[in-house]
């Protein structure tokens, strides 16, 4: 059975000596229940379990707050720095990719694949990794790679990472959501045949009956308005801004969840999917040009 998936934030936060470990062993410490201690240290029962199960970073309040109820006031500097230890981390997206690598990235990427059940993802300028052709994913990683001052060698190993976590597009036990704004449909930031041999798998895929697939249009108003690229698994969120990637869980992964629900509500799948594909694929060829294989 899979376990339940759990973000890098969240590992964080509760590996032994980690933050939310060190916040329920000074709760603990106070033999009170958690309720008690909560209502002791002003902090809401509710937010006080998410801060205790690593399931919500504290803020600076909270963890004064949280180490004078425990009587142990000393111990708010220390609580701090943890704190802001896992901020640093959490935020280190590039730091990460330049310690282990995209190969490591796909095998942690891999694992909580496996463990969701359901995988939901929008997306506003690049196909999500689970929908990579090869030459779109080796393209992508050759920028990557480039950019990070990587070796070169990480470029294959990447991609065989990313096509070995698309076998669980097969896993039918499995649920899959994916919503692309219709723009990034006919932008071929890795030339004209790798952009047309994507659309031709977003096709083929959006034919299994355990994967939807959707395009936002961009001709008309929407219910709501798409911002940046973010996924879902299961109930924790991914969300990918210019600063790097951060994980949220609880209330705020809520907060996407919903946000999602309202972009399907003007989504293009089906046979109105079928139609914008063939419309994207004739807009690239005829901006290509004739010399370039279009017109």
């Amino acid at each position: 059975m899979p376990t339940e998936p759990t973000s890098p934030l969240r590992q964080l936060l509760t590996d032994e000596g980690g933050l939310a470990s060190q916040l329920k062993a000074l709760y603990t410490e106070t033999n009170l229940k958690l309720k008690d201690f909560a209502e002791q240290a002003g902090i809401n029962p509710n937010r006080a379990s998410k801060l205790a199960n690593g399931i919500a970073m504290p803020n600076a309040d909270e963890l004064k707050a949280w180490a004078r109820a425990a009587g142990r006031p000393e111990r708010s500097e220390e609580l701090q720095a943890l704190a802001e230890e896992v901020q640093a981390v959490h935020r280190g997206h590039h730091a990460r990719l330049r310690s282990v690598g995209q190969q490591g990235i796909q095998a942690e990427r891999r694992a909580l694949d496996q463990s969701s059940k359901l995988i939901r993802s929008f997306q506003v300028l690049y196909y999500p990794g689970l929908l990579q052709t090869v030459e779109y994913a080796r393209a992508t990683m050759t920028k990557v790679v480039k950019r990070m001052d990587r070796p070169e060698s990480d470029i294959e190993e990447g991609v065989a990472g990313r096509l070995e976590r698309q076998q669980v597009l097969y896993d039918q036990a499995k649920a899959f959501e994916f919503l692309l704004w219709e723009p990034l449909l006919t932008f071929p930031p890795h030339g004209l045949d790798v952009a047309l041999g994507q659309l031709d798998r977003i096709g083929q895929l959006a034919q299994l009956r355990h994967i939807r697939i959707g395009v936002l249009p961009a001709d008309r108003p929407l219910t709501s308005a798409p911002a940046h690229a973010f996924s879902l698994f299961d109930d924790v969120a991914q969300v990918e801004l210019a600063s790097g990637t951060t994980w949220h869980e609880g209330d705020q992964a809520k907060t996407y969840q919903e946000e999602m629900d309202r972009l399907w509500e003007d989504a293009l799948e089906g046979p109105e999917l079928g139609r914008v594909l063939a419309r994207s694929a004739k807009r690239l060829n005829q901006s290509a040009g004739p010399e370039n294989g279009g017109g």
